[in-house]
């Protein structure tokens, strides 16, 4: 029970001591977000409100453009870029996800987090 203890009071001190993160602004085509959650809420509202399998037009695809310059593999991605849309991932289908639209008409999908991950680091 002490060890307990002290090991509880141990990292309720760590989480005291540590500093809090420093909130990042990013730049999605004309919009600005600040910090994961505010990032993480505005996509998964896009992701939410947008039908799926229709082409993203004007600032939802400027935004989205933006998100995915952060990702990975964003030069790969963006080659030969047609548009972008929202629909069920190949690999999880019951997970919406953005797609890239390339110019053969084939689609690829991608991770918002994965994008925003890397843009956080």
């Amino acid at each position: 029970e002490t060890r307990r203890r002290a090991k509880r009071e141990s990292a309720q001190k760590k989480k005291k001591d540590k500093k809090p993160r420093e909130e990042k602004t990013l730049k999605f085509g004309p919009t600005e977000l600040t910090g994961y959650e505010s990032i993480s809420a505005h996509f998964m509202g896009l992701l939410k409100s947008e039908p799926h399998g229709e082409p993203l037009t004007g600032t939802k695809f400027e935004e989205v453009k933006g998100l995915l310059c952060y990702h990975p593999s964003a030069a790969e991605k963006v080659k030969d870029l047609k548009g972008l849309s929202l629909g069920a991932s190949k690999e999880y289908p019951d997970t919406i996800c953005f797609h890239v639209i390339h110019k053969d008409d084939s689609t690829e999908d991608f991770s918002w987090r994965k994008c925003t991950q890397n843009a956080l680091k």
